[in-house]
């Protein structure tokens, strides 16, 4: 498959997101679900998991969508012995104090939860891990 933009005149922004699988031999597939819309709140969306979400990932592994308007914060918990990984599609401001822009990926690890706080309206993905 190729991802490419279909438009000849708008700008696209893509991420290409690889996630081996929990086991082999599963049978090749694909997957492509809508968001709820925005809510012009604080947001968590769960795009996916192995046991629900828009599509399911076969790995233990949740993958949400983040929204936080300018200004505004979200918290988000992480279960004990779990791991983070935050990737900042858009927007800046803090991910439990560090500073954060668009582009930044950070690992998290050892900590109870994420706190962003949006100094600029933030979009992330959170991927809650093992």
């Amino acid at each position: 498959h190729s991802e490419y933009n279909a438009s000849q005149t708008a700008p696209v922004h893509l991420l290409q997101i690889w996630i081996e699988p929990g086991r082999q031999g599963l049978a090749p597939g694909y997957q492509q679900a809508a968001l709820p819309p925005l809510s012009g709140g604080p947001q968590l969306d769960l795009i996916g998991a192995p046991d629900g979400g828009a599509v399911t990932i076969h790995q233990d592994i949740r993958l949400w969508r983040a929204i936080v308007p300018a200004s505004a914060s979200l918290t988000v918990p992480l279960a004990e012995n779990r791991k983070a990984w935050v990737q900042l599609v858009k927007g800046s401001g803090t991910l439990n104090g560090t500073a954060i822009s668009a582009g930044d990926g950070v690992a998290v690890q050892e900590e109870a939860g994420l706190v962003i706080a949006a100094s600029s309206p933030i979009e992330a993905l959170i991927f809650d891990l093992r």
